[in-house]
């Protein structure tokens, strides 16, 4: 059922302010109309967290608007 598909998508973050020091990459979850974090992983080098990123997703450029800590999103 389409109801209970879920898409995945990996945000890159670059020192937020959770983890000032560090590189996070952030699971979301989008199902039924909702988007919503699932994990976070911590990483030290951004080629680190791009290794995080499972194999074969498409990568998108930060909006403007978005956070300036983003990165990049994979989905």
């Amino acid at each position: 059922m389409d109801a209970e598909r879920e898409l995945s998508m990996y945000t890159i973050y670059e020192h937020p302010k959770d983890y000032p020091d560090n590189y996070i990459v952030r699971r979301w979850v989008a199902k039924n109309g909702f988007t919503e974090p699932r994990e976070a992983i911590l990483t030290d080098t951004l080629d680190e967290a791009r290794r995080v990123v499972p194999y074969g997703l498409y990568r998108m450029e930060p909006d403007p608007t978005d956070d300036t800590t983003i990165v990049e999103t994979w989905i």
